[in-house]
């Protein structure tokens, strides 16, 4: 008995394929008997149809009383078990798509669920075939050799009786040889355990090697042939099946280790199955049984195929319905055909006794009929539909009102049948409001009603309004004079209220007779001390306004940086950058520009009696001359042109925290010598000099809350230049 598709029976009995029984396996109905067996009403013998091998199906006669098949029109598979093919090993079915019988080789229903007795495999003749025992010999008489029907894996066993031990060299069971040491005993195969040598000098059997690779699919046991002789642990894959191939997911390659049909290099068969474990199904035909596809019919329309039971594609079913495109959506051979007319087709019409012709439109339905008159812009009826210049937008001539914001106006319908521009009668007044709303105020005026705008006077900054009239007003200074040596309110005098222009000098003779200039200094522009360029020693004054007296007088200075190194950093400075170049000597060769913070410690100086001095020559930054530097920062001394100022900083950590000032102009290019000079109480005193190095400009004084003795350090930004910096103790 053969199998239905899907179902599993008995193994198979043999060659049953004779004539009688191939005709029998007709998926039709209406078999006739007389003559030759197998033969059908119309067909040929030998149980082959006129349409080919294996089509048993009466496609082509027709019932001669109703002209359809099988008595309704409709081809059918007939009675169940009309394809049974009486191979176990087949699965029969009748594929209604092709009207076949189709039978599919199924290598699973030939396995007797023992992988040792090889795989079986399903011969469409022969039936179910036995597989090749698997050979478990591994050629030693002293051990007894099985195969395990649970894995298919094989088994050795040794059979010799104690003390007899095996002899992997001479494949037999033999007396232990004597011996004096364990050593004399080692067989050298790690399968038969470590042997040892007993009390009685003979060698004991070791037990034999445990094998685990921890996998728990995977079939252990040492192999006493491996690595040459030595024995070793091997890990084999299990073959349930008995195809010769291991699971594909236990250390094999078989995808399918319960269909000994099934493994690589098997025969691909048209069945929906990987047959060869490659991970294509049914590759060596036109397509996978059961799949679908798009296809192409006549007449341009995608469709649905399938594949069928002999793995060739079926017939193209078109599923497409009819829309309103002017195409053939179906492929019948008629576009839009249910609708009122095709998509963009014409035909003639009339109105009245105007011809013209309609269109069909969206919808598939036909449009108005368009008269051959053309309407113009005539004001007249040209295509007498009773209505006049109605392809355009007004009538030509016809007037209306409108509006431009708030004012009111009119349009007219001009040539070409468009509206003029808004005409309004509004006029423009000096109010502040768009009179005549074209989006402008007061446009006929210097000015805006009620607008302000900025002016000047000289260097001087005002406001000006527009006032009635619609003119601009004078511009309104709102500067007040302060003590800078600045014409603030631009009124031609400079600092006009204080005591003396900031900046002014006037010459003087201190109270020692000493010849010196007195300074118009800030915040309130008064005039300064009298003070001598230089200390005049032997007298009780300070000449030079220092705050000290007769300093100096029998000092000792020197140069503790003149930079004529040539390369930055020179020796004893620590960080910062810095370029050393000719251009930036006041004496010497080299001085330095722009450094950023480098310092030393190596000069110590800032005891009182001490001073240091250094040239400078601005750019438009500013020079900070650090004293009581270390790596936590320093305090400095600083020319600001940037801010027209001398003044002290507190530079702890690098930062900057802003001190006395006074106020101080500069001139680019020129070089001053700034000098700070240290007294009790950890007061200083800065000093700025004219490039003569003599006259005194300016000087501030700063008492800190910290320690002003340490080292040296620099900082300049602008294109500032620095040279020339020396220490003079008393």
């Amino acid at each position: 008995m053969g199998r239905p598709a899907g179902r599993h029976g008995a193994r198979g009995r043999g060659a049953w394929w004779v004539l009688g029984v191939l005709a029998a396996t007709s998926c039709a109905t209406g078999w006739s008997v007389e003559g030759d067996v197998g033969r059908r009403d119309g067909d040929a013998v030998d149980g082959v149809s006129e349409d080919g091998p294996g089509d048993f199906l009466d496609d082509d006669a027709a019932d001669p009383e109703t002209g359809a098949e099988d008595g309704g029109g409709e081809t059918v598979c007939g009675p169940p078990g009309v394809c049974d093919d009486h191979v176990s090993c087949t699965e029969d079915s009748c594929d209604p798509v092709a009207v076949r019988c189709v039978h599919v080789q199924r290598g699973s229903l030939c396995d007797d669920g023992d992988p040792c007795t090889g795989a079986e495999v399903c011969d469409v003749v022969l039936d179910c075939i036995p597989g090749t025992p698997v050979d478990c010999d591994d050629g030693l008489a002293c051990t007894d050799d099985s195969c395990l029907p649970a894995t298919g894996g094989c088994e050795h066993v040794l059979n010799c009786t104690p003390p007899q031990i095996c002899d992997p060299a001479g494949g037999g069971c033999t007396n232990p040889p004597t011996c004096s040491t364990d050593a004399d005993c080692d067989d050298g195969n790690l399968c038969t355990g470590v042997e040892t040598c007993s009390v009685e000098g003979m060698c004991r059997s070791g037990t034999p090697a445990a094998c685990e690779d921890g996998l728990a699919c995977s079939l252990d046991r040492c192999d006493p042939a491996a690595a040459g002789g030595r024995g070793a642990c091997v890990a084999e894959s299990p073959d349930l099946d008995g195809d010769r191939h291991g699971s594909l997911y236990c250390l094999g390659d078989d995808c399918d280790d319960a269909d000994g049909s099934v493994f690589p290099g098997a025969m691909e068969i048209c069945n929906a199955t990987d047959d060869d474990c490659d991970g294509a199904t049914d590759e060596t035909f036109a397509c996978a049984r059961g799949t679908a596809g798009t296809c192409s019919a006549p007449g341009g329309c995608v469709g649905v195929q399938t594949c069928g039971f002999d793995c060739t594609w079926g017939a193209c079913t078109v599923a497409g319905s009819e829309s309103c495109n002017g195409l053939d959506d179906n492929c019948n051979g008629s576009a839009d055909e249910t609708f009122a007319c095709v998509l963009g087709a014409g035909r003639a019409c009339s109105v009245g006794a105007w011809s013209g012709s309609q269109t069909c439109v969206p919808g598939c339905t036909w449009g108005a009929c368009v008269v051959t008159a053309a309407e113009t812009c005539n004001g007249v009826d040209d295509d007498c539909n009773g209505s006049t210049d109605e392809t355009f937008t007004c009538v030509l001539g016809a007037n209306r009102a409108c509006s431009v914001g708030a004012c009111g106006g009119t349009q007219t319908c001009q040539a070409g049948c468009t509206w003029s521009a808004c005409v309004v009668s509004g006029v423009e007044a000096c109010n502040g409001s768009d009179d005549d709303c074209d989006g402008a105020t007061d446009e006929t005026f210097a000015c805006t009603f009620g607008a302000t705008r900025s002016c000047t006077v000289g260097s001087c900054t005002g406001s000006q309004s527009c006032g009635a009239g619609c003119t601009w007003s004078t511009c309104a200074i709102a500067s007040s004079e302060s003590c800078n040596g600045v014409d603030d309110d631009c009124d031609g005098t400079t600092d006009e209220g204080y005591t003396c222009p900031m900046g002014s000098t006037l010459g003087c003779t201190n109270s020692c007779g000493a010849a010196g200039w007195q300074t118009c200094a800030g915040p309130f522009c008064t005039w300064g001390g009298c003070c001598s360029p230089l200390e005049v020693c032997g007298n009780a004054c300070d000449d030079d306004c220092d705050t000290a007296v007769n300093e100096g007088c029998g000092a000792t200075c020197s140069v503790v940086e003149g930079f004529e190194a040539g390369y930055w950093p020179a020796p004893g400075w620590s960080g910062g950058i810095g370029t050393v170049g000719t251009g930036m000597a006041h004496d010497g060769s080299y001085g330095i520009q722009d450094p950023d913070w480098p310092y030393r410690t190596d000069v110590v100086f800032g005891n009182a009696g001490d001073r240091m001095t250094a040239w400078v020559r601005p750019g438009d930054g500013r020079a900070y001359i650090g004293f009581a530097a270390s790596a936590g920062g320093c305090k400095s001394f600083v020319a600001a042109p940037n801010t027209t100022d001398i003044r002290f900083q507190d530079n702890a950590g690098w930062g900057f925290e802003e001190l006395n000032y006074s106020t101080q102009s500069f001139a680019a290019g020129t070089w001053y010598l700034m000098e700070v000079e240290f007294y009790a109480g950890d007061t200083v005193t800065g000093r700025l000099y004219a490039a003569d190095g003599t006259t005194l400009l300016n000087s501030v004084t700063q008492t800190f809350s910290s320690s002003v003795v340490g080292g040296l350090a620099l900082r300049t930004f602008g294109a500032f230049a620095v040279d020339t910096i020396s220490v003079c103790r008393p």
